[in-house]
């Protein structure tokens, strides 16, 4: 039985991996799994039940167990959804690029600011903040774990509509499923 093809959409919160990959996912007829997602289904909580209930240390020790311990039987290709913090703790980079294809989604941090102004209350690390804090806080986030990005396999630039940033990561994979 062949072995199953994984490709790890990363990048900052608030990029899109959730709706460009389901998009990505539904047009190549692959699996779909939203780490997140799965995180709270498994946990019965939240994020941000979690995140109040065992740090952020304690969700990312969560997030490590939870990506290690996905479950690919029966898929043939799978695209997975990450936290936006997932690549940068507990050598989770390193575990998803010697288990797959990881894929940066790249987008300003200007432009994720705009896109999260009026989701805070779903993001526990950025929630209490107000103003120019949710630029700042997000700039030193990313710059923390541009590192690890970097590291990915792939990199798309998410900009345009989301649907032509879906089609460019289905000619992306496609392309690279060929190799």
């Amino acid at each position: 039985m062949p072995e199953t093809k994984v490709y790890y959409l990363i990048g900052m919160m608030g990029v899109g991996k959730s709706s460009i990959g389901l998009g990505a996912a539904r047009k190549l007829d692959f699996s779909f799994i939203d780490l997140d997602d799965y995180i709270r289904k498994s946990e019965k909580f939240s994020i941000n039940e979690i995140f109040k209930k065992m740090g952020e240390q304690g969700f990312r020790e969560l997030e490590k167990k939870y990506l290690r311990s996905l479950n690919f039987d029966g898929m043939d290709n799978v695209i997975v959804s990450t936290g936006g913090g997932t690549p940068a703790f507990n050598d989770n980079m390193d575990y998803m690029n010697d288990n797959g294809t990881t894929i940066w989604l790249e987008t300003s941090v200007s432009e994720i600011v705009e896109r999260l102004k009026d989701m805070q209350d779903d993001r526990p690390l950025i929630s209490s903040m107000k103003g120019n804090q949710l630029e700042l806080q997000l700039q030193a986030m990313y710059d923390l774990r541009l590192p690890e990005f970097e590291k990915a396999k792939l990199r798309l630039e998410n900009v345009g509509y989301d649907y032509q940033v879906i089609e460019k990561l289905v000619s992306m994979i496609e392309e690279d499923s060929r190799k």
